[in-house]
């Protein structure tokens, strides 16, 4: 039985991982859905998701951000994640960001879909990247400081 979204949103916390398609994903998987690792608590903070997203597409990532610190791409192996079928790339230079009634119109429509979380050590890595990254936005930089702290 699936919950209310509301209930659903205030459940969330870092570590968990949505997977749904982005339709302001730049490029060509904006039609694709991604695995997208949340980096926040909303409810200890501002009722917004922070999150990066994955991609088995190791090798185009690498060339866009091959001038970007080496700490903002963090890889995860298909055995330190069960929903993995292959190696994937998170970038941490392109946050996601979505507000709590994004969230609950999504979840409401099941076009949000709550998989298992990722491990905390991953979790940390990927927060590290995007206080490394030159690109992410000072908002987004100061939730992750405010989670970590």
């Amino acid at each position: 039985m699936k919950i209310d979204p509301v209930k659903a949103f205030e459940c969330l916390k870092k570590g968990n991982v949505l997977y749904f398609e982005n339709k302001n994903f730049e490029g060509r998987g904006k039609d694709i859905p991604h695995f997208y690792v949340l980096l926040n608590t909303p409810i200890n903070g501002p009722l917004i998701l922070v999150m990066v997203h994955g991609s088995s597409q190791i090798d185009r990532i690498k060339d866009i951000e091959s001038s970007e610190p080496i700490g903002t791409l963090v890889y995860v192996e298909t055995s330190e994640y069960i929903e993995f079928t292959k190696t994937t790339v998170f970038d941490c230079n392109v946050i996601t960001a979505l507000t709590k009634e994004e969230f609950i119109e999504k979840y409401g429509k099941d076009q949000i879909e709550i998989k298992n979380d990722i491990d905390s050590s991953i979790v940390s890595k990927l927060q590290k990247g995007v206080l490394e990254s030159r690109k992410v936005e000072l908002r987004y930089k100061k939730i992750i400081k405010d989670e970590i702290k």
